[in-house]
């Protein structure tokens, strides 16, 4: 029984002294902090910030046929529907070809049928 236990004894402290079974040395402190990846992080152009985003709205400068349909007057393009809001939007008849440019206003609630474009200046063509 003494032989056995002095025998797991030396088995144990030459397994402790072998260490782990990779091929190469055992890692020190100074592997531990080395990064993993080889891949270099996202660098910038010298003296150049980002670009911020912006909440401005640009203005936009449409072509159409004017429609008045009950209370609404519209501007109908080739890709889209507009209701004009502003200063001379009244004047403007039924059938009336424009060049329109305003600031479109996509929040503002309408009972009209299109995006909302407050009115800058109006072009009869």
């Amino acid at each position: 029984m003494v032989l056995r236990l002095v025998s797991v004894l030396v088995l144990l402290g030459l397994s402790a002294a072998c260490g782990s079974y990779g091929d190469g040395p055992p890692e020190t402190s100074e592997d531990s902090e080395k990064p993993m990846s080889t891949v270099p992080p996202p660098s910038r152009t010298p003296g150049k910030s980002p670009t911020p985003p912006t909440d401005q709205t640009m203005p936009l400068t449409v072509r159409g046929t004017v429609e008045r349909p009950a209370d609404c007057v519209e501007l109908v393009t080739d890709v889209s529907r507009f209701v004009l809001v502003g200063e001379g939007v009244d004047e403007l008849s039924a059938g009336a070809e424009v060049e329109v440019q305003g600031l479109p206003n996509p929040g503002r609630v309408t009972t009209c049928n299109g995006i909302v474009l407050r009115v800058r200046e109006i072009r009869v063509r």
